[in-house]
């Protein structure tokens, strides 16, 4: 299996988790936000509205994964830079595997703060209808806001800086021995 073959295999797995993730999330979401806003034949389109809102970060977290899944090729390439594309066995050092590791832990923060931050934004979307005189309540909003960017972040920074990641790794690890 060549290096870019194991950063395309960790993407799709990658991909399936999130997919997984969609499947046990969708039913409390939609069942929640059924009863929630009260849908019935005849329900205005603001509660309808307000359920698609409600659901959207769910959705997101669908769309992300085939994404990533459709573009792991790509992603592979962005992960292992100038990794070759054969046919051909090739070695796989413990520093590729390491640059695939981050790369992949990368993908977990931004598939899950895609849409905490999307959320937040729908919750301060409806937030701000409900509340008297436009004013937002509060709540902790900016805090939230502040750590759904900074995982937003650092997932970017460890999925496109992976390697330097990496390679701060090995230069920690072998500071202080002998070179031969």
């Amino acid at each position: 299996m060549t290096k870019r073959e194991t950063a395309v295999l960790a993407c799709r797995l990658f991909s399936i988790y999130g997919i997984f993730m969609f499947l046990s999330w969708a039913g409390i979401m939609i069942q929640g936000g059924w009863s929630m806003f009260n849908l019935r034949p005849g329900s205005s389109g603001k509660e309808f509205l307000l359920f698609i809102i409600f659901v959207t970060p769910v959705i997101l977290l669908l769309l992300f994964s085939i994404w990533i899944w459709r573009k792991a090729d790509w992603l592979a390439g962005k992960m292992l830079p100038g990794a070759e594309v054969s046919t051909g066995e090739s070695v796989l050092t413990a520093s590729d595997l390491q640059v695939v590791a981050f790369s992949v832990v990368g993908l977990i923060a931004i598939v899950q703060a895609l849409p905490q931050i999307s959320s937040l934004v729908m919750e301060y979307k409806f937030r701000t209808e409900v509340s008297e005189g436009g004013q937002f309540p509060g709540g902790g909003f900016d805090r939230q806001v502040v750590f759904g960017s900074v995982k937003l972040l650092v997932g970017l920074g460890l999925l496109f800086g992976a390697r330097g990641l990496a390679g701060i790794l090995h230069s920690v690890r072998s500071a202080g021995t002998p070179k031969d």
